[in-house]
C-alpha cells in the first residue's frame, strides 16, 4: 500500500485555536494519517494512503463555513 501527499492553502485561519480545529477537520477523513499545519504560511501538508482525495479534503474544510481551502 503507498502513501501520497497532499498540499494546500488555507484562508481564515489566524491562529493556534483555528490550527488546531483545521487539523481535527483533516484527520476525521479517512485514509489521513498525518496533518501538519503551519500558521505561518497558512497552509496544511496531509499524509495518507492512496484512497486519500484531494476533493474530500477540500471539502471537508470548506463545509465548516469559516475557512477555505484550496
Amino acid at each position: 500500500m503507498g502513501f501520497t501527499e497532499i498540499n494546500l492553502r488555507i484562508r481564515g485561519m489566524s491562529s493556534e485555536h483555528c490550527a488546531a480545529t483545521i487539523k481535527n477537520l483533516i484527520i476525521d477523513e479517512r485514509s489521513v494519517k498525518k496533518v501538519a499545519v503551519s500558521l505561518k504560511n497558512h497552509s496544511v501538508t496531509i499524509h495518507g494512503s492512496e484512497g486519500m482525495r484531494k476533493e474530500q479534503i477540500i471539502n471537508a474544510v470548506n463545509l465548516s463555513g469559516t475557512y477555505s481551502a484550496h
